[in-house]
């Protein structure tokens, strides 16, 4: 019936007799298929194979491929005895399908299903919907969704279900779908709590939101509960941070604070961070930082100075002590104490050039900086007052730096050498030079401290000289600032409030723009679910080329959602389907990074505006801290006392049960109970206020009015003594 080969010899093709059909190749056995097998054997394009009754039949081409199939269509719709023997058996796969899957053995019926779907012939539209139906079952079990829409769009081209049953599956095929990608997001969720990354595990609750599995309560519910684990284990790292602080332990506090500000960058911990750079020995960093902190909070840059003034002094002694005592193994085992600057601005290394200690000097050569002015200062200075013909100058100088050697001859008349002195000097008036030039550090250093301590006094004396004129020569401007009590503050709180709300949006836009870049991956994968199956049909088209004109629209569309079911195996072989991909993935991550620099150009633009608004605030900043820094309650407390000391009290009137006072220049009527009248008199002077207001009415304007309230033996006596407008 069918020859292949080149000259028509009948060794190589299918011949077709009435109950069975025989297929041969070129140099091979002849093999013989009955047509009752025919109709139930399973028949792959893709391994150009039979299957039957376990036998694998090896048919050799696509066309004989096409040419079982078409066969296999004829008999069971032309032979009603081979159709009932198909039927029979394809309703019974099906019902055993069904079993499976309603005991959840998926795996079982996947095998089966895998079978039968090489079984079934395109043209029987009813066991085609069946079949397709249970496929997307066991594909949504084994979370392969891209299969389950696939199976699902054949399934609504047949147009075999009611159109509510087709909703409802695609419900539950969108459902399973969400609640995988839930739990996907779940266990990276758990991850990053395992890994104390709190805020990307919050993040992710928030993707979760858009899933619409858990209620919007059960979510934010989650966000509490993950941002109480967050507080919690920042609160056990603050107090490990001081348990290690205690301890000295200084590197693991620094360990311990990188992950506080990763976890807490918007709390500072300053103090923890200076106090352990000071354990280290890093002085020059923790000065630094400390003046950076004066700028913000000048009480507690004044502790820290005093944690680094003691630290100092205490490696002062240390270094000191090695140097006296020619400790050289303690250098060897503190390396961290080679480069340190004590109290007095020196380097060990300097101390052993005082001591004229060679060995001392060749161990800590290598910390010898002559770029640091101070180092050259002192060094040079202490060489340069020997006479270079000196051994220990010179050998010194050789071990330091042979560039101090030239220097050195160049200066070596006296008058030169006075020069470098002078220079060297310069800036340390403070110092008895002519202590340190005999290399007297003990006499030059109390020398130093004398005058620092001079100094110090001198300057508190201005300190107090000024707080006093700010109370007497500027009496007006705090009588103003204390009548209008609310002027300042109520503008400043409206711009830290306007600056927190700039703050939050800022914060807004970060999260946005975090989300947006994390889920980047879901998109894309999003994307290509969607897509995949139109891509692998549209691939099927290509290949198969147009339809031929004697084919029926069905059997073309059949055999190119057979020939996309034959690519999808292997589909990133594909060049088409990888050049969709890849173009997909293009306009999945243009779209997004329109989205990001739109974001990051808002961001931008409320930076700005924040550090506008930070600028706006600093102008309002001296009251703020006029608390801190002009020590207010003081002054308002010398108002008070101003008001109180010029209190008179005149003749007291029993029937009135009052006295006649002159208060702030005016009389006024004082109620004071009679019984308690006398001694109240008597001890005015040495009582002691508190200070209270209230809202009043003068004029028909409020106003508010200024108290001084005395508890006296059990009565409460007020004395009004000024009004102030409330704005």
């Amino acid at each position: 019936m069918y020859d292949t080969t080149v000259f028509k010899s009948g060794k190589d093709g299918i011949l077709l007799c009435d109950y069975f059909i025989g297929l041969k190749h070129a140099f091979g056995s002849a093999m013989v298929v009955k047509f009752q097998d025919l109709v139930m054997a399973e028949i792959s394009e893709t391994e150009k194979s039979l299957q039957i009754n376990g036998r694998n039949i090896d048919i050799g081409s696509k066309k004989f491929t096409e040419f079982f199939e078409q066969l296999k269509e004829l008999l069971i719709s032309d032979d009603s005895y081979l159709r009932s023997k198909y039927e029979d058996y394809v309703l019974i796969e099906l019902n055993e399908i069904k079993l499976k899957i309603d005991n959840n053995h998926y795996d079982a019926a996947e095998n089966r299903f895998l079978s039968l779907e090489k079984i079934v012939i395109s043209n029987n539209k009813e066991y085609c919907a069946s079949l397709y139906y249970y496929g997307c079952l066991i594909r949504m079990e084994h979370l392969n969704f891209v299969e389950a829409y696939s199976y699902f769009s054949s399934l609504e081209q047949l147009q075999q279900w009611e159109s509510n049953k087709i909703i409802e599956l695609k419900q539950t095929i969108d459902q399973r779908k969400a609640q995988h990608e839930f739990n996907l997001l779940e266990e990276q969720k758990d991850a990053f709590i395992q890994e104390n990354q709190y805020d990307r595990a919050i993040n992710i609750v928030k993707q979760q939101k858009t899933l619409h599995i858990k209620s919007s309560e059960q979510l934010v519910q989650e966000i509490n509960r993950i941002q109480s684990i967050k507080e919690e284990y920042i609160q056990l790292l603050e107090a490990k941070a001081a348990e290690k602080l205690e301890c000295e332990v200084f590197e693991d506090v620094l360990t311990i604070l990188e992950e506080l500000n990763q976890i807490n960058p918007n709390v500072s911990y300053d103090e923890y961070y200076v106090r352990a750079k000071i354990g280290t020995y890093a002085f020059e960093e923790v000065e630094q930082q400390i003046n950076s902190i004066k700028e913000v909070d000048q009480q507690l840059a004044e502790k820290l100075e005093q944690y680094l003034q003691a630290a100092k002094k205490n490696v002062s002694g240390i270094i000191l002590n090695a140097v006296s005592s020619k400790d050289y193994s303690f250098f060897r085992e503190h390396s961290d104490l080679k480069n340190i600057k004590d109290s007095w601005g020196m380097t060990p290394l300097m101390h052993f050039i005082i001591h004229k200690d060679l060995a001392g000097i060749e161990l800590l050569a290598d910390t010898f900086d002559p770029s640091d002015r101070n180092a050259i200062g002192h060094t040079s200075l202490n060489l340069a007052n020997l006479d270079y013909e000196n051994v220990f100058c010179r050998d010194a100088l050789r071990l330091l730096d042979d560039k101090l050697i030239q220097m050195m001859k160049k200066y070596k008349s006296k008058s030169k050498l006075n020069k470098i002195g002078k220079v060297a000097l310069k800036g340390l008036d403070s110092l008895n030079s002519k202590a340190l030039l005999s290399f007297e550090l003990a006499e030059a250093t109390s020398n130093a401290e004398t005058n620092m301590s001079s100094a110090l006094e001198e300057l508190e004396r201005e300190i107090k000289s000024y707080e006093i004129s700010l109370i007497t020569d500027n009496y007006k401007e705090f009588v103003k600032y204390i009548r209008k009590p609310k002027n300042y503050s109520e503008e400043y709180t409206k711009l830290a409030e306007k600056k927190r709300n700039i703050e939050n949006e800022l914060e807004k836009l970060q999260e946005k723009k975090s989300h947006l870049e994390n889920s980047i991956g879901v998109k894309l994968e999003e994307a290509k679910n969607t897509n995949l199956y139109d891509f692998l049909f549209e691939a099927a088209g290509i290949e198969l080329g147009e339809k031929d004109e004697f084919e029926k629209s069905s059997e073309y569309e059949n055999r190119k959602r057979a020939k996309a079911e034959e690519i999808k195996l292997t589909y990133l072989e594909n060049d088409y389907v990888k050049e969709q991909l890849k173009r997909l993935e293009e306009e999945v991550e243009t779209t997004l990074s329109d989205e990001l620099k739109e974001i990051e150009g808002a961001i931008g633009s409320t930076a700005i505006e924040l550090k506008s608004m930070e600028s706006n605030i600093n102008e309002h900043y001296y009251l703020l801290n006029c608390q801190s820094k002009l020590n207010t309650n003081e002054i308002l407390d010398y108002y008070y006392h101003t008001y109180q000391s010029k209190l008179e009290t005149g003749p007291y009137d029993a029937d009135l049960e009052s006295f006649n006072m002159v208060v702030s220049g005016e009389e006024k009527a004082v109620r004071v109970p009679r019984k308690v009248a006398k001694e109240f008199k008597t001890q005015l002077s040495s009582l002691k206020p508190a200070y209270k207001m209230e809202l009043v009415r003068d004029e028909d304007k409020e106003k508010i009015q200024h108290n001084f309230v005395y508890d006296f033996e059990g009565e409460q006596i007020t004395i009004p003594f000024m009004l102030s407008l409330t704005k």
